[in-house]
């Protein structure tokens, strides 16, 4: 009997593994959808030179390229948006709740900063 529990509780252990593990990669894939939003807007706030290459082909080479160079980045800890997906998240899989204390924390001092920011200005 004990080997059966053995056996049930490291399948359990994979099925959490691989869970976190597709978590993680969804967290990831996250950021990159950001991080590619980010990219094509600020290529947009930059003046395309005049010198007869725009159309299709560039327009297509520059948002494959957005895309190749978010999926790089969230591959990596640049932003951490994907790390603080994957700590607010990770505790559902095993049946927590999250603590929506930090989450708020973290909400309220990037709003302050926005604001102080804008202040600034």
């Amino acid at each position: 009997m004990a080997a059966l529990t053995g056996i049930s509780a490291s399948t359990e252990g994979s099925e959490t593994s691989l869970k976190q593990k597709e978590l993680k990669k969804a967290c990831e894939e996250f950021e990159s959808i950001i991080t590619g939003y980010l990219l094509k807007s600020m290529r947009e706030t930059v003046s395309k030179a005049d010198n007869g290459e725009d159309g299709q082909a560039r327009d297509l080479y520059e948002s494959m390229l957005d895309e190749a160079l978010a999926k790089e980045l969230s591959h990596r800890p640049g932003l951490g948006l994907a790390k603080t997906l994957y700590k607010q998240l990770a505790p559902l899989l095993e049946g927590k709740k999250p603590d929506l204390k930090s989450v708020g924390a973290s909400a309220d001092k990037l709003s302050v900063g926005i604001l102080d920011q804008k202040q600034k200005k």
